[in-house]
This record gives structure tokens, C-alpha cells and sequence, in this order.
């Protein structure tokens, strides 16, 4: 670049000296003396021509000589009447002389290759003429060297001495820029010349790159712009070199001298587009954005007008207009982006200036010198590295923005994840807090229907038992009134259990017992319960058990005859003087599975179904007939709080099954759901024993119970009932007093009764206390009237031997004894004695 920088004021300093006497000589020149051929290598003619217009272009040689004979050349001391777009011809004439003792060749050189006809006359002093023709009429290979130059020999012998006539005509312009060349130092000088230009138009090809990096980090087409009108600049320095020569054909069409005009305003158009998207004149001043966009407008017109018009001078004239239009809109974008703007004009302006000087030679108002030629390209090396780093700062600043954006939305996030995380934290907490109460309240739910378990069952455990002992030891006149109050008082616990098992089952899944369930045995027991249920309303119940159904299920017996029941209740108490139905079927075939033992399982689909002739349920109650505490229409409300049917589907849900109804008004109503049941092996087992069978006794000695409780009532009712059992009681308020007989080897006692809540110590201290001091030896029946709940700490391992729940049912509790002490019960017959007679 230093190389190339040298050579351009090498050149710079012949121009400065031809504007310098041109401006301080005025008309007074002297007249050019002749060129030696011993000036050195390289030797500018510009002071040493004469010139003479030929308006008409018609004349020859001959009267050319003829002229100059007569004086009529002038010097080249009026540059606008001897240079530009002229009409006619005009001629040129110098002299040259080898003052040397032998031959020598030069190159005679005319810098501007655009113009249509250049042709030399060399006369020699004899009068002999040597003709030659040149420019772009004629093609390279026709030339008098082969070359895209325009250059002509010239031989002179030793103190030879001659004169060269050039005719310059065509419709490209006049420029004189004329030099005398010794053959090798012409040719040193293109190659260097030539090496360095094109290695600086490669170069310059990275304003195309970094158009493309711009375009791809704003996303504005219109970026490309600025590398396009690069590479039509990079095109115009090539025409310059007469590069397109050889690609187009030498005519009268004026090809050669129009092409560059065509790249020139579609660079100018292109850099228009480009200085309207990268000053951001859209978005700071719609007037100038519009006189940009007619800016491009009117070059890209301009570059269509050279296709069908050959050269004409106001081409040159409409470079200047559009340029300096360019320019000072550029100029004026300074207001609103300066750095850009700065950075663009100064890019631009370089190479306006050098357009502006090559206009202006081309319209001969500047020397034609060779300088003036090589300033596009010059600029375009410079204004190459100004433009690659406006949009290199561009395209830095975009990223910048952009990565100062992602910081930012970084930064949101990070501040965003941390609200979340506070928030997700804070909710945490308050969920967290919100399941401790729900905890502590439903401990404290727990606690209170424990507490209302216990304190409702108490009595109604009393009043039953005694009912029971009473029907039992009565005679046929108060039955009916026992029978009333033991139906009432079980309506009553019907109430209570509903209450608290909807409570259990509305909190967590049921827990299922599930045990081997003979079907049959089911069906007959509820079939005892529904007759019960039918007969208050004067209803008929009927059973029907299908066929193919397994003997024995894997079931929670207890859970299934729970919802039948309900099922019928609801029925019978919806149902006056009609039928009710339960139907239990298989449907569809048995499933297998494999079992882990290698065997197979079989699966039955069981359906139950409970069916009344009834009043029936309107349709838009049917969607409700499940939820809470629902009831019929007013004219159909029945005792009861409603929450049968929603246990029922709570259970049935829990147990695998779904619950479903179909019903119509007056035309009575479908229960049914359905449970994949496990078929077991059928087993023979004991017959039960009949559970209206009074016991009045048992096999071999009498066997003596503990009855531990706080409540007098209760244990008045236990002591009455196991001694009409034939059992010893011993009883007592707390079991802290009697620990110490229990734990004894030799105890007296067979079974302790003991109830679950004591003020001093409670039945589940008792039993850690009895298990850890005397082992599992003496067992222990716990009666609650709440559901067993352990202490937290209390050891898993241990458990009572049974658990009876308040109110007591006889069977129940007759059959723990009979397991616990394997007992045999003597029941009451024809020929029984007294229960006393029967233990001694």
C-alpha cells in the first residue's frame, strides 16, 4: 500500500504542475519545443502539443500540413475550448527527435481509451507518412499494438527527427492525456500498477462481506445495497482498464464507452438505497427519506438511458446533479445520526470527490491527466477500508445492542425466576402453613367426631344393650313397645354412623378389609335386613342370586352389604305398597390373569342391582342424586340426612366400582354398580350360629372377665349380660388400678373388657403396659364407641385381640369370646336348665 500510495503522487505532482501554469500563464504560453527521445523513460506531452479544431471533421492530412504551416495549431492553453464532448475532430501535433547514434523506439500513449477514434500520422522529414488507427472502432487485435491501451510505436534512427499528427474524433470526449513511453518501462509500469490495483479491488470486496454481515444482523435488505454498488465500482475500475474490450464487438455503437456509464448510476442508485437504510432516514425525516428514494429513482433511470442513448454530455451533468443530491442529503442526516453519518460521508465523499474531478475532465474543465483517470480507483481503496469500518461499527453496535438485550432479558429472567422462586417459595410456606391446620384441623375433626362417637354411642350402647336384654327376659306385652324403642334408637345410630362415616370417607380413601365372601351367605343376610327395611311401607322384597357366579369372593364384606343396604333403604323409604328387587348377576365372562404362584386368577364382573317400583326421580334431580346431603322434592321428602347414596358412591369408588341410576317419575328407579371381584377356592366351613339364638351359658368352667370402663351404665350392662352368659365379672372404673392384678402370672382373670378413652390412663397405655410386663397371655377386647386410633408413638407390633365398636351387637360379641376363649355356648332350648345349672 506505501508502494501504491508513492506511485499516486508521482502521478499527483504533473497535474498540480499543469493546473499551477495554467492558472498563472493565462494565454501567454510559450510555444511546446520538441520531445526528445533522450527525456527519460517516461515523459508527459502535455506542454509540448498544439491543437486545432476541425468542426466539420473534414479535414485531411494535407490540409492539416497545410495549416500548420500556416500557424493556425495553437498551444494547449485553453483547456474548456480544446477538451470535453466536441463536435467534429480535433488534431494534435508534436514533434519528436533521437539525438542519439542509434535507433529508438517509443510508445506513443493516449490515457482515455473510451473515445471512438484515435488516428496517427507520423511524417517523417522526406514527407513519407506512416498511418495508424486506434480507439474503440478498432478492435485490440487490429490496433498497432495489440493491447486495451491506446498506444502507438514510434522509431526513429539515430538524429532522426519527426512529426505526429492525431486526428482525436467520436462521440466519447476529448481527453488529452498523452505520454511518451520507453517500451519496458511502460510495461514494468502496468504490471506494478496493474498488481496493485487488483490486489486493492480484492480487498475491497470485504465491504461486500461486511454489507452481508449488516444485512444479516439488522435484517434489512437494503444493506446489500452498499456491496452491490461496490462491485459495480469494482466494475467501472476494470472498464477503465478496457477489460470488457475483448467481450464486446468494435462499432460505431459505442459500447465500450457506454457500459461504464450504465455501472456508474447503478452503483450511484444502489448507494442511495444503502445511505437511506443505514442513516435511518425513514425513522428521522420522511422529506428526506422521499428525496433519497428519488435519488435512487432517478439513477436507476440514468443507468437505462445509456442502453439507448450513445454518450452525451449531460450525462456528465446528471453524475454532478445526482451525486451532489446524495451528498447533502447524507450531509443532512448529521443531525440526527452523527457518527454514522460522519462515517459515511466521509467514505462517500472521498469518492465523490474523485467523481467530481473525472466529470469535470471528461467535460474539459480539467487537464487530462492520467492522475485525474486512476482517482475512482484510488478513492475506492480508500473509501473500501472507510465503509468496512462504518459497518463493521454498525454491525459491533447491532450485536452490542442485541447482547445488551439478551443481557437484559437475562437479567428479567433471572429477576423473573427469582420472583417465581420467591413466589413459588412465599406459597410454599403458605401451603405448607395452610396443611399444617388442615392437619391440626382435621385432628381436631378427628379428635371431635372421636369425642361425638364416643359420646353418642355411649348411651345408645346402654339403651340398646338393655332393650335387648329386656326383649330377651320379657313377656309378649311390652315386646312391641321394646321393639319401638330399639327401632328408634337404631334409626338413631343409623344417623350418627352415617354422619361420621360420610366425615371418614370425605377425608381419605375407605380402608378395605377384604376378606373370603361366601355370596350366598351375603345374599341371605341382607335379604334378613331388607324384609326388616320392606315391611315399614308395606313393601315386598325379593332377591335373586344368577347363575355362574363364584361361591367365594375376595371382598370387604362389611363395605358391599353397606351400599346394598343403602340401596334398599333408599328404595324401600322411596317405595309405598310396591315391590323392591336385589339382583345380583355376572357380567360377562371371566377374566384370567397370571398369579404369582405361576396359576391363574380369576376375575368376575359382579352386578348389583336394587330395583323399586317407587315414585320415581325427576330428570333434572338425577345428576344430583349422588352429592351430600341432597334431598327429594319437598312433596317426596323422606327421613333422613341425605348422605346414604353419597357414602354408597364414595365406597363403591373406593372399592374399584362405579355407581350409577336410571330413573323416571312414577315409574320407580335403577341402582346398580358394578365390582371386579377375585373368585377363590370354595371351602366347607361351620355353620354359623343361628343369630336369634338366646345363650344362656357355655361348656365347662366358668371363665371370669375383667369389664374395665369410666361409665357406670356401661359396665352395669356388661356385667349384666356376661353373667346371663354364665361369666364371672369383676369390674372397674380405670384400668390403673387393676394393671398390677392383670400382670400377674397367676392372674384370675380369663379376658379383659376395656374401653378405649379413661381419664387416668387409657385402654391403649393399659395394653403396651399389660404386653410389656406380662406378654400376650391374657387377651384384651377393646368396646369403643369410636374407631381404634392409636397413639403416634405406639409400638406397631402390638394390638387388641378384638375390637367391638359401640353399640354392642350380641353375635358379635359372643363370637370374640367364643374365639378368644374357645368357648362352647349353650343356647337356650325345651330342655335347658338355668345358666347357673349349667356352669356349676
Amino acid at each position: 500500500m506505501t508502494l501504491f500510495l508513492h506511485l499516486l503522487l508521482l502521478r499527483l505532482l504533473p497535474v498540480l504542475a499543469v493546473l499551477a501554469l495554467t492558472t498563472a500563464g493565462g494565454h501567454a504560453v510559450a510555444a511546446p519545443g520538441v520531445v526528445s527521445f533522450e527525456g527519460g523513460h517516461r515523459q508527459p506531452l502535455a506542454h509540448s502539443i498544439e491543437l486545432l479544431r476541425d468542426p466539420q471533421a473534414a479535414m485531411t492530412l494535407d490540409d492539416v500540413r497545410s495549416a500548420a504551416q500556416a500557424t493556425r495549431f495553437q498551444a494547449l492553453d485553453v483547456a474548456g475550448e480544446r477538451r470535453g464532448f466536441l463536435d467534429g475532430a480535433t488534431w494534435v501535433r508534436f514533434s519528436i527527435h533521437n539525438p542519439t547514434s542509434a535507433s529508438r523506439v517509443r510508445w506513443f500513449e493516449v490515457g482515455y481509451p473510451f473515445q471512438q477514434s484515435y488516428r496517427a500520422f507520423v511524417v517523417a522529414e522526406e514527407g513519407s507518412v506512416e498511418r495508424m488507427d486506434s480507439g474503440t472502432m478498432v478492435s485490440a487485435d487490429q490496433r498497432p499494438l495489440a493491447s486495451r491501451r491506446i498506444l502507438f510505436p514510434l522509431r526513429l534512427e539515430a538524429g532522426e527527427s519527426r512529426t505526429v499528427f492525431l486526428r482525436v474524433a467520436g462521440r466519447g470526449a476529448t481527453v488529452l492525456d498523452l505520454t511518451l513511453w520507453e517500451p519496458g518501462a511502460l510495461l514494468d509500469y502496468q504490471t506494478l500498477r496493474s498488481t496493485l490495483k487488483y490486489l486493492a479491488l480484492g480487498a475491497s470486496l470485504l465491504v461486500v462481506v461486511f454489507s452481508v454481515l449488516a444485512w444479516r444482523a439488522r435484517r434489512r435488505p437494503a444493506l446489500l445495497a452498499v456491496g452491490v454498488a461496490h462491485l459495480f465500482g469494482i466494475s467501472i475500475a476494470m472498464m477503465l482498464d478496457g477489460l470488457h474490450f475483448s467481450l464486446l464487438p468494435a462499432d460505431a455503437a459505442h459500447w465500450m464507452g457506454r457500459l461504464p456509464n450504465v455501472a456508474l448510476f447503478l452503483g450511484l442508485c444502489c448507494h442511495a438505497i444503502f445511505a437511506r437504510e443505514f442513516l435511518h432516514l425513514p425513522r428521522h425525516s420522511r422529506v428526506l427519506s422521499r428525496v433519497m428514494l428519488g435519488v435512487a429513482a432517478a439513477c436507476a433511470a440514468l443507468g437505462i438511458l445509456p442502453l439507448l442513448v450513445v454518450a452525451a454530455p449531460w450525462f456528465a451533468g446528471a453524475t454532478l446533479v445526482v451525486s451532489l443530491a446524495l451528498t447533502i442529503t447524507a450531509a443532512m442526516a448529521l443531525r440526527w445520526e452523527r457518527e454514522a453519518a460522519a462515517r459515511y460521508l466521509a467514505a462517500w465523499g472521498l469518492f465523490w470527490i474523485a467523481l467530481v474531478m473525472r466529470t469535470m475532465q471528461l467535460l474539459g474543465w480539467m487537464p487530462g491527466e492520467e492522475f485525474v483517470g486512476d482517482m475512482p480507483f484510488a478513492v475506492l481503496v480508500v473509501s473500501t477500508a472507510v465503509l468496512a469500518y462504518a459497518l463493521h461499527v454498525d454491525v459491533r453496535s447491532v450485536r452490542d445492542r442485541g447482547e445488551a438485550a439478551q443481557q437484559r432479558l437475562f437479567e428479567m429472567q433471572q429477576d423473573e425466576q427469582t420472583r417465581l422462586i420467591r413466589a413459588v417459595e412465599s406459597l410454599t410456606t403458605e401451603l405448607r402453613e395452610a396443611k399444617a391446620r388442615a392437619e391440626q384441623a382435621s385432628e381436631a375433626k378427628s379428635a371431635f367426631l372421636s369425642t361425638m362417637s364416643h359420646e353418642l354411642r355411649t348411651p345408645l350402647h346402654t339403651i340398646l344393650g338393655y332393650v335387648q336384654l329386656l326383649r330377651r327376659s320379657s313377656g309378649n306385652g311390652n315386646g312391641s313397645k321394646l321393639e319401638v324403642i330399639e327401632r328408634a334408637g337404631t334409626h338413631l345410630l343409623r344417623l350418627i354412623d352415617e354422619v361420621l362415616e360420610y366425615s371418614r370417607t370425605e377425608a381419605r380413601r375407605p380402608v378395605l378389609d377384604k376378606r373370603p365372601v361366601r355370596l350366598a351367605e351375603l345374599t341371605a343376610h341382607l335379604i334378613d335386613s331388607a324384609n326388616l327395611m320392606a315391611a315399614d311401607n308395606g313393601n315386598r322384597f325379593l332377591a335373586d342370586l344368577g347363575e355362574g357366579l363364584p361361591d367365594v369372593v375376595l371382598a370387604d364384606e362389611q363395605r358391599v352389604a353397606q351400599v346394598v343396604l343403602n340401596l334398599i333403604r333408599n328404595a324401600c323409604a322411596h317405595t309405598e305398597r310396591g315391590t323392591v328387587r336385589l339382583r345380583i348377576t355376572r357380567a360377562g365372562d371371566a377374566a384370567r390373569t397370571p398369579a404369582a404362584d405361576g396359576g391363574t386368577v380369576n376375575w368376575h364382573d359382579v352386578l348389583f342391582e336394587v330395583i323399586d317400583d317407587g315414585c320415581g326421580i325427576d330428570p333434572d334431580e338425577l345428576p344430583h342424586v349422588f352429592e351430600p346431603f341432597h334431598r327429594a322434592g319437598a312433596g317426596y321428602a323422606k327421613p333422613g340426612l341425605g348422605l346414604g347414596l353419597s357414602i354408597s358412591r364414595q365406597l363403591v369408588q373406593g372399592m374399584g366400582g362405579d355407581i350409577g341410576v336410571e330413573s323416571r317419575r312414577g315409574l320407580g328407579s335403577r341402582f346398580h354398580f358394578m365390582l371386579r371381584l377375585r373368585a377363590l377356592p370354595s371351602e366347607g366351613g361351620e355353620d354359623a350360629r343361628s343369630a336369634s339364638a338366646r345363650i344362656i351359658g357355655h361348656q365347662g368352667r366358668r371363665r371370669h372377665l375383667l369389664i374395665v370402663d369410666d361409665i357406670a351404665d356401661n359396665r352395669a350392662f356388661l356385667r349384666d349380660l356376661c353373667g346371663s352368659w354364665g361369666f364371672a365379672v369383676s369390674e372397674s372404673h380405670d384400668v390403673a388400678s387393676v394393671l398390677d392384678t392383670c400382670c400377674q402370672p397367676d392372674s384370675p382373670y380369663d379376658a379383659v373388657i376395656v374401653d378405649q378413652f379413661m381419664p387416668v390412663m387409657d385402654g391403649w397405655t393399659f395394653l403396651r403396659l399389660l404386653r410389656e410386663r406380662a406378654g400376650a397371655s391374657l387377651p384384651v377386647i377393646l368396646l369403643s364407641a369410636a374407631a381404634p386410633q392409636p397413639p403416634r408413638d405406639f409400638p406397631a407390633r402390638l394390638g387388641f385381640d378384638h375390637v367391638l365398636i359401640k353399640p354392642l351387637r350380641f353375635d358379635e360379641f359372643a363370637q370374640a369370646l367364643r374365639d378368644l376363649l374357645e368357648l362352647d355356648w349353650i343356647e337356650e332350648t325345651a330342655d335347658t336348665q338355668p345358666v347357673a345349672d349349667a356352669t356349676r
